[in-house]
């Protein structure tokens, strides 16, 4: 039993350090990509305009814009995870479904395919949590 027990110990914490890393460089890359969309705010105005959502152009490339950057923030700490992604799966839904569909959706700088990663790591994300290092979990386990 102890050689069973050391090896589920040792792959629980690879895990762990798997699944923060996936979460540091999901978080780093929505940031990433909120500030992209601050500095052309006016290029993601423009595509919103272009689509069916014209009515609340201010506010989509305000909440669009904002939730990337915070909400990347709170992913990388791990700090209300499935809230705040709960709050960016609609931005990547909209993402893969009205504005990444274009002919050369096989092309190499496409960002249909980055679109659709970042969403299937949300939706993973939204039910796994932060993990266990994380800001949730620590929180939990000392405040709760």
């Amino acid at each position: 039993m102890g050689i069973v027990h050391r090896m589920n110990s040792i792959a629980h914490a690879n895990q762990s350090i798997l699944l923060l890393i996936v979460r540091v460089v999901l978080g780093i890359l929505l940031i990433f990509k909120g500030i992209t969309f601050l500095s052309n705010a006016k290029e993601l105005e423009s595509l919103i305009q272009g689509s069916r959502f014209k009515a609340g152009t201010t506010f989509l490339v305000t909440y669009i814009t904002f939730a990337h950057l915070f909400g990347g923030t709170f992913i990388v700490i791990g700090l209300l995870t499935r809230w705040v992604v709960l709050l960016q799966i609609p931005v990547l839904v909209g993402a893969v479904l009205f504005f990444s569909h274009s002919s050369d959706i096989f092309s190499i700088g496409s960002e249909f395919w980055l679109s659709l990663f970042v969403l299937l790591l949300l939706i993973f994300f939204a039910f796994e949590g932060g993990g266990p290092v994380s800001m949730d979990r620590f929180l939990k386990k000392n405040l709760l």
